[in-house]
C-alpha cells in the first residue's frame, strides 16, 4: 500500500515536473519587435533550437537560436546578397565560418562578435589573396599577400596596412626587404636579385631617393635612380643588371600605385619596360598588365 502511494506521488510529482517544460517548449510562427518574422521551434515564447528568421530588410537567417538570439551553426543571407556559413554567439557571427561577399571577395576564418578576426584567408575578386592574421575585420599582424603578378608580400599589417618589417618576393626569385609605415616604405631597402646582384634604395614617407648597385664583379654604381639606369641599360659588362634595375622600377610603380599615385607609378612602369632585357623576368608583360589596368 505504502509502495502503491509512493508510485503515484512520483508520477503526479514527474507530471507537473515535464507538463510546464512541455508547454514551454513548441514549434510555431512569430512576429518580433521591428517586423522580423520567426518560424521555428519555441521555448518561452522566444526562438529556440532550430529555426528561420526572415528580417524586414530581406535578410534570411537558418540555424539555431539559444533564448531568442542567433547560436550555434547557422547561415545567413544578407540584404545586399552576402552570404555567412558558420559558428555564432549571441547573436553574433563568431568562430570559424565563411563570408562570401556580393562583390565576389571571399573569406574564410575566424571571426569575433560579428568582426573578421583572429586567422583567417581572404580571396579577393581580382585574384589577389590574403592570408593571416586580422583584427576588427582588417588584416592586423602577421600575414602574406599574394599579388595578380604573382609576387607576394610577407610581413607586418596594422589595420588593413603594411606596416613594420616585410619582404616582397617575385617569382623570378628577386626580393625586396624594407619598412613600411602607415602602406609607405620608408628607410632603406634593399633588393636581392637571383643572379647575386644587389641594389640599396633609400625611401621617405613612399618616395625613392638614392640608390646603389653592387654586382657580382665587383662593380658599384652609386646615384640617383636615373643614375642607375644610364649605367645598367645595355651594359655587357653587367650581365643581367638592366633586367634587375626593371624589377626596381617595376617595385617603385608598385608603391606609388599603393598610394593612389597613379601618375608617379605610370612613369614608373613605362620605366620598366624600356630597360633593354626587362622582358627576361617578364617585367614587361607585369608593367604592362598594371598600365592596362589604370587606363
Amino acid at each position: 500500500m505504502i509502495l502503491a502511494k509512493n508510485l503515484v506521488s512520483n508520477l503526479l510529482l514527474a507530471f507537473f515536473l515535464i507538463v510546464p517544460a512541455f508547454l514551454s517548449a513548441t514549434t510555431g510562427i512569430i512576429t518580433l519587435s521591428g517586423g522580423d518574422s520567426y518560424v521555428g521551434d519555441l521555448k518561452n515564447g522566444k526562438p529556440h533550437g532550430e529555426g528561420t528568421l526572415n528580417f524586414k530588410d530581406g535578410a534570411v537567417y537558418e540555424g539555431n537560436f539559444v533564448k531568442g538570439l542567433r547560436e550555434g551553426f547557422g547561415i545567413q543571407t544578407f540584404e545586399d546578397g552576402s552570404t555567412y556559413e558558420g559558428n555564432w554567439k549571441r547573436g553574433y557571427m563568431d568562430g570559424k565560418g565563411s563570408y562570401d561577399f556580393a562583390c565576389g571577395h571571399e573569406y574564410r576564418g575566424e571571426f569575433v562578435r560579428g568582426k573578421m578576426q583572429g586567422m583567417g584567408t581572404m580571396l579577393l575578386a581580382s585574384g589577389e589573396i590574403y592570408e593571416g592574421e586580422w583584427k576588427m575585420g582588417k588584416a592586423h599582424g602577421k600575414g602574406s599577400f599574394t599579388r595578380v603578378d604573382g609576387s607576394k608580400f610577407i610581413g607586418i599589417s596594422k589595420a588593413g596596412k603594411r606596416h613594420g618589417a616585410g619582404m616582397i618576393v617575385w617569382q623570378s626569385d628577386d626580393a625586396m626587404n624594407a619598412t613600411w609605415n602607415n602602406n609607405k616604405v620608408n628607410g632603406t631597402s634593399s633588393f636581392n636579385f637571383a643572379n647575386g646582384d644587389a641594389l640599396t634604395l633609400t625611401w621617405k614617407n613612399g618616395k625613392p631617393g638614392k640608390a646603389s648597385y653592387v654586382a657580382t664583379n665587383g662593380t658599384t654604381i652609386n646615384g640617383s635612380i636615373k643614375n642607375i639606369i644610364t649605367k645598367t641599360n645595355n651594359n655587357q659588362q653587367l650581365n643581367g643588371a638592366d633586367a634587375n634595375v626593371a624589377i626596381v622600377l617595376y617595385a617603385i610603380g608598385m608603391e606609388y600605385k599603393a598610394q593612389k599615385n597613379n601618375t608617379a607609378a605610370k612613369r614608373y612602369f613605362n620605366l620598366a619596360q624600356t630597360q633593354t632585357n626587362a622582358d627576361q623576368k617578364q617585367v614587361v608583360k607585369m608593367a604592362t598588365a598594371q598600365l592596362q589596368q589604370m587606363n
